[in-house]
C-alpha cells in the first residue's frame, strides 16, 4: 500500500442520521430565534428606563 493511499473500512462509514441532519438545520435557526427574543427584551427594557 502506498503511503498516500488510505484504506476505508466499509463498516466504519455510516450514513448521516436523520437526528444529526435535523439538529444541524434546527440549531442555527433556534439560536437566531433565541437571540431575536433577547434583543426584543433588551429593547423593551431600554424603553422602560
Amino acid at each position: 500500500m502506498d503511503m498516500y493511499e488510505t484504506k476505508v473500512d466499509v463498516e466504519q462509514v455510516q450514513p448521516i442520521s436523520r437526528t444529526y441532519q435535523y439538529r444541524k438545520v434546527m440549531k442555527p435557526m433556534l439560536e437566531r430565534k433565541r437571540r431575536a427574543r433577547i434583543n426584543r427584551c433588551l429593547d423593551e427594557l431600554k424603553e422602560l428606563m
